[in-house]
């Protein structure tokens, strides 16, 4: 009985975590690209995604943004590794912005770095390559 339990359990509830974990929808209007330029102040690689910190700037004014990337295992297998992009590193980043007016966050579509090719995130070659399993 404790089996059944405990599965049904899991069958309920984690679709219902991973939904909410994994909807970026939710923080991130996917439907707006922004473009930034600025100066990555660190490259956060750690589990489950990535943070790029970066500052902007307005006018005068400088602006700090974090920038979330999709998961550590995908990011690998498009290119990317933890010496991708330096502290220092001029970056131009395409994301999805906030919903929240006004918040310096998003979800990451692509990034160039100043002098230096990264791999993209929108290689369609690369991207078809992993999502059918090649």
């Amino acid at each position: 009985m404790f089996g059944v339990l405990a599965f049904l359990s899991f069958a309920v509830l984690k679709p219902a975590a991973l939904h909410a974990h994994h909807n970026q929808n939710q923080q991130f209007d996917g439907t707006k690209e922004q473009v930034v330029t600025g100066t990555v102040e660190r490259f956060a690689w750690q589990n489950p995604h990535a943070y790029i910190y970066l500052t902007s700037r307005e006018g005068n004014e400088a602006r700090s943004w974090r920038i979330e990337t999709l998961s550590i295992a995908f990011m690998r297998q498009m290119g990317w590794g933890p010496d991708t992009i330096r502290a220092g590193d001029n970056v131009t980043v395409t994301i999805n912005p906030s919903r929240t007016a006004g918040r310096a966050t998003g979800w990451l579509l692509d990034l160039a770095v100043e002098g230096r090719d990264v791999p993209s995130l929108r290689d369609e070659k690369r991207l078809g390559a992993i999502f059918s399993g090649e």
